[in-house]
């Protein structure tokens, strides 16, 4: 799939954030509604972030990659949104 140099890393990094919908497994994207409600654009926004940091973790120049720390915080703060989100949403 990957020619001229391209590699998954490189892939994904030019498809975010604009063309997320184009890397996501078809399945996945149906899963999540595929319209523009609100609840599909947090969970896309959500994915994005978290392919974001994936992209910052591989990194090729191991300064630039995120720590363990770093991630763990986008990853609480990325949870924590999801879940603030669900819950005034069923409890209001």
């Amino acid at each position: 799939m990957f020619r001229d140099g391209l590699t998954l890393h490189g892939f994904v990094k030019a498809a975010l954030p604009q063309s997320m919908t184009e890397i996501l497994d078809h399945s996945l994207h149906k899963d999540l509604g595929g319209d523009d409600s609100g609840n599909t654009k947090l969970l896309l926004d959500t994915l994005t972030s978290i392919l974001e940091v994936a992209l910052a973790c591989f990194a090729e120049i191991p300064q630039d990659r995120l720590s363990m720390t770093s991630i763990a915080m986008k990853l609480s703060s990325m949870k924590s949104k999801l879940l603030g989100t669900h819950y005034k949403r069923r409890y209001p």
